[in-house]
């Protein structure tokens, strides 16, 4: 990242429609887990896409941090959404992905029922189609903050990881969904970069909302442990 913090991102998983079944590293208290999105095929109407709601198949928050001596902290997971498609029962060819998110097909993997016609493209879904997705709206944003670099202030470039999902999660569109299921809602990339070209001093005031928990139960664990060494 050429000395630049590394924001990451990665797939909440494919374990839901339970709770805390966020998986790892998505459960990183700094990384961005992304939920999946879908419209799939409306069973009312076979030649229309069904209203865009949350995966069945992806993984909820929330997650927990733990600051030892039994104390434990939940996180809000996932951060944001991205809309792929969905899994289906299998066609006459065996194609599970017949209404998945299409994407270019390695020439070294093997043959499946989704690949187009052509073998250079396939079909897939899961939280693993959205996570990329995410990470090339974080680039973009990255690149919008890079352009008014000269109205950024050292404070975003320090902790750009969370600058990035901060701007990430504030133009996302509220799905009408949990938080635990859907985060700040669905990834609207045009929206991100415009917000990273605005005023920014609001995300410092973020962090400190996010940080003031975090410093309450550290400092109950450290009463903890100081009132344990004291009985020893």
């Amino acid at each position: 990242s050429k000395g630049e913090y590394p924001v990451v991102i990665a797939s909440a998983g494919n374990s839901g429609p339970d709770a805390e079944t966020i998986g790892q590293p998505a459960g990183g208290e700094e990384v961005i887990a992304v939920a999946a999105a879908t419209k799939g095929e409306d069973a009312n109407n076979p030649s229309k896409s069904a209203k865009l709601e949350i995966s069945l198949y992806s993984s909820a928050g929330w997650a927990w941090s733990s600051h030892g001596y039994g104390l434990t902290r939940p996180i809000l997971k996932p951060e944001i959404t991205g809309e792929v498609g969905t899994v289906n029962t299998p066609d006459e060819k065996g194609d599970v992905y017949k209404y998945g998110l299409t994407s270019p097909r390695s020439k070294d993997a093997e043959a499946s029922p989704s690949d187009s016609a052509d073998g250079l493209e396939t079909r897939a879904a899961g939280t693993s189609m959205s996570a990329p997705q995410a990470a090339g709206a974080a680039a973009l944003v990255k690149k919008a903050l890079k352009n008014v670099a000269d109205k950024v202030t050292g404070w975003v470039w320090e902790n750009l990881p969370f600058s990035v999902k901060m701007l990430l999660m504030v133009s996302a569109e509220d799905m009408r969904a949990p938080v635990q299921k859907m985060g700040a809602g669905l990834m609207d990339y045009g929206a991100a970069v415009k917000a990273a070209g605005g005023d920014l001093s609001w995300i410092a005031d973020a962090r400190k909302a996010v940080d003031l928990p975090r410093s309450v139960f550290e400092a109950a664990g450290a009463m903890r442990a100081s009132a344990t060494t004291a009985r020893s």
